[in-house]
């Protein structure tokens, strides 16, 4: 069994030093979001942060919030991508069960990898912080 360890905190929770070269997943709310979150992604989560800030089609209003999912692996930076695409893609089918899919996101996620991991054997996710 393959499992992965993911820690949320809050935006206000993690100094920016944190996010140095981090990778992991992330939800933003703006300042339009109600009920759902504007974005849920991963990936090198500065970086990327950067990358949504330039992004055409998704515009993000006001200030940002929202949690950072870190992923807890000594398995190294491949390993701990493809665990950040498994838990975007398992929010994102989470998100769209509720009825609360992000307005920012096109994409379900990276649904050939979840079936990548689980044709090897069963995937866990252990989820701390929500």
């Amino acid at each position: 069994m393959r499992v992965i360890d993911v820690q949320f905190l809050s935006f206000r929770e993690v100094h920016i030093s944190r996010l140095i070269g981090e990778v992991g997943v992330y939800v933003i709310w703006d300042s339009d979001s109600q009920s759902r979150p504007r974005y849920i992604g991963e990936g090198e989560i500065l970086s990327r942060f950067s990358a949504h800030n330039k992004r055409k089609g998704v515009t993000f209003k006001g200030s940002w919030d929202g949690y950072i999912g870190f992923i807890e692996s000594t398995d190294g930076p491949v390993l701990k991508k493809d665990m950040a695409k498994i838990v975007e893609c398992l929010l994102l089918q989470v998100a769209k069960e509720t009825n609360r899919i992000p307005s920012g996101n096109r994409h379900p996620g990276s649904v050939s990898k979840v079936g990548k991991w689980c044709k090897k054997g069963q995937v866990r996710l252990n989820v701390r912080g929500l």
